[in-house]
């Protein structure tokens, strides 16, 4: 029995087959009807017009242009016309210089006496290489049957001819060479003229010079050609040698019309059914002017002037229909059934491992989209981000859940077709603003924000970053925010919990030390208004030196053996309460000892007070301890609070007379390779009445 499962393929293809040819057969017949029209046709007609545009650019157009690049481009031309830009000098003057050997010599002799050194330098330089570049000129005219060959200075004023020049001399000066100076163009051209019954063209040509490393290109000057465009024509249509191709010369006005210009006349005859470009004149068939009847053409602009080359052909050339009548209909059968060959064999052979790779790369594209479905579905679910992505048009691309709850909406397909208008002001806003800095420079950026959600302000962490669409272009913006409200009230917390412990530990110095615990404040509330003179009043530094000057003293406390805290009045040997020799004076034996607790293990919110503690007894000159830190390595907390201890210690020390003159106490802070600069900040400050105070505060016992 016939199984059909196991032989679908074949079937496929034998079907497959059959449409094709007859396919093949309805083709065979609308080219035996309308082979005049065919691709081969045209083809041909392509091809005999761009070997017409080979022969054109032979003959004329391609050597012409290259020369002309030659010529312009640091050319002994363009270096000639450099030496005297920029000198201002009149028509009458350069004609001179470039004229006969008599008259130069005199006008150089004049103008030593107006112009420096320098420039009679140039003139001299210029003026003596005027014989060889006529000549060169001369040469070029003769070389491209060129009626007339004009060198301009950068100011427009021509210094050099081949020939009388034209009438048209002034027009050329005012109109073309402004246009040319500072442009990209190659060349410009003037309308077409009759000057002595010869269809001529100006064509201005920029002559660019380049400084050694051929990194800055700029004008100095101007070649200005007359062309016989008359004999041009004539040439080209020589060198074709063929009856039915023809060759016109058409000309663009300020309309964007083309007019036709003859060999043999002058008449102009407007021609608006070609479309031009900037590079050239599409293929087609056109009725132009003067050709006769309908003909197919192709042209090309010459250079960036007005002027376009059209080559034409008749619509029933004969040579080219018997050419195409040549290919038989038993050669199109056999190519056409090679070419259904080739394609039956790569739809075997070639499809169907397509068909598996295709299958391959879909099921790998399907699983990462289930992978990301499955990510963002657990950002949305488990850590509350609300995410989304919009274009800088402020319209929302695509969000999740997450983002349409913070946006007043009940899912996220209702935020669809919306714009970030119309979200609530805040969140609106807040995008807004982070989406212009996308724009400015797309690179991520985070902060933080508050938002007004269902009557309360919810604090979120948000993060900007560029979205880049298939094609590689920045194409708008992703946004994330997370609600951190728990995270600042844990943060809020554990900073109060710090604070608490900290006037805890504060509390057990002075119960161990009363002078050292009234030592730390004083140095705290020292260190922090040396901070704030210092124009450092962030939140992180007042914490900080509040924080390592209550407890810098943990290092050193003195605690009584007997738990009796005594007045500090005589301290020797190390001993409290005491004579010299170690005896008792009838009380409790009061001899003390050393207490040192170690901060290193503690958390201080982040902040590092034991790194600070550890520096503020080092100097910016290296003789601090315990490391003999200098510079920059110390640093600035360390250093507020060394100048706070060492004033608070000076001011009221624990042994003899409180200083009466604050300031000889004060003079040691002074020296600035020791101490910061900020000593002498806090110097100028207690000589004000607030300062009084301060030291008011610093003398009290109490």
């Amino acid at each position: 029995m016939f199984n059909l499962k196991e032989h679908s393929g074949l079937l496929l293809a034998g079907s497959f087959l059959l449409a094709c040819l007859l396919a093949l057969w309805g083709l065979v017949t609308l080219w035996e009807q309308t082979h005049a029209s065919s691709t081969a046709y045209l083809t041909r007609v392509i091809g005999e017009l761009e070997k017409s545009k080979d022969v054109r650019d032979s003959v004329w157009s391609r050597e012409f242009v290259a020369s002309l690049r030659a010529m312009t481009d640091n050319s002994q031309f363009s270096t000639f016309v450099n030496r005297v830009s920029g000198l201002q000098l009149g028509r009458d003057v350069l004609t001179t210089l470039t004229g006969r050997p008599e008259e130069r010599q005199s006008m150089l002799s004049l103008l030593a006496q107006r112009r420096s050194q320098e420039d009679m330098e140039r003139l001299r330089a210029f003026a003596g290489q005027a014989d060889f570049i006529r000549r060169e000129l001369q040469n070029l005219a003769e070389r491209y049957a060129l009626l007339s060959a004009c060198i301009y200075t950068m100011e427009g004023t021509p210094c050099l001819a081949t020939g009388d020049l034209p009438a048209r001399l002034p027009d050329i000066s005012k109109n073309v060479v402004p246009d040319l100076v500072g442009t990209g163009n190659v060349a410009i051209s003037l309308p077409a003229y009759v000057r002595e019954t010869k269809l001529c063209v100006d064509i201005a040509i920029p002559m660019l010079l380049t400084d050694k490393r051929n990194v800055l290109t700029y004008n100095v000057g101007i070649l200005m050609v007359t062309v016989d465009l008359g004999t041009i024509m004539e040439r080209i249509q020589a060198a074709q040698n063929q009856q039915s191709m023809r060759t016109a010369v058409l000309e663009r006005q300020n309309d964007g019309s083309l007019i036709a210009l003859s060999a043999t006349d002058t008449q102009k005859i407007a021609v608006r059914d070609l479309v031009t470009t900037e590079s050239g004149i599409a293929f087609g068939l056109y009725r132009i002017p003067g050709f006769g009847g309908p003909l197919y053409s192709m042209g090309q602009r010459f250079l960036s002037t007005r002027l376009y080359f059209i080559s034409a052909l008749p619509e029933d050339a004969e040579e080219l229909a018997d050419t195409a009548d040549s290919t038989t209909l038993l050669m199109t059968c056999a190519k056409a059934i090679v070419l259904l060959a080739g394609l039956f064999l790569f739809w075997f052979f070639v499809f169907r491992q397509r068909e598996h790779t295709m299958a391959l790369r879909l099921a790998k594209a399907q699983t990462r989209n289930l992978q990301r479905e499955e990510a963002l579905t657990a950002l949305d679910r488990d850590l509350g981000m609300a995410i989304a992505c919009t274009d800088f048009d402020h319209n929302i691309l695509t969000a999740n859940a997450s983002f349409a709850r913070l946006g007043g909406r009940d899912s996220a397909e209702d935020l669809a077709g919306l714009s970030t208008n119309d979200l609530p002001q805040d969140l609106a806003a807040d995008m807004s603003q982070r989406t212009a800095l996308l724009w400015e420079k797309p690179q991520a950026n985070h902060g933080e924000t508050r938002l007004f959600h269902k009557g309360v302000w919810k604090n979120c962490a948000v993060l900007a970053v560029p979205y880049v669409d298939q094609e590689g272009y920045l194409a708008g913006g992703i946004f994330i925010y997370r609600d951190i409200g728990k995270h600042l009230a844990y943060r809020e917390r554990s900073s109060l919990l710090i604070e608490q412990n900290v006037v805890a530990m504060h509390k057990l110095v002075s119960v161990l030390d009363p002078y050292a615990g009234r030592l730390s404040a004083r140095v705290a509330e020292m260190a922090q208004l040396l901070a704030e003179l210092d124009t450092d009043k962030s939140p992180e530094t007042a914490r900080l030196l509040s924080w390592a000057g209550r407890l810098f003293v943990l290092g050193n406390t003195v605690r009584p053996e007997n738990q009796i805290c005594l007045p500090a009045d005589k301290h020797t040997d190390g001993q409290t309460g005491g004579h010299a020799d170690g005896q008792t004076d009838g009380h409790a034996d009061t001899r003390g000892r050393r207490v040192a607790i170690s901060l290193a293990g503690l958390d201080f919110d982040g902040l590092p007070v034991q790194e600070t503690i550890s520096g503020m007894y080092e100097r910016l000159d290296g003789s601090g301890k315990p490391r003999g830190l200098t510079a920059e390595a110390i640093s600035k907390a360390s250093r507020y609070l060394g100048i706070a201890e060492e004033l608070c210690t000076r001011m009221h020390p624990r042994e003899g007379e409180i200083p009466q003159n604050w300031e000889d106490a004060f003079a040691p802070l002074l020296d600035t390779d020791k101490f910061d600069a900020a000593a002498q900040r806090l110097y100028h400050y207690l000589k004000s009445p607030q300062g009084q105070r301060v030291l008011i505060r610093l003398r009290r016992k109490q």
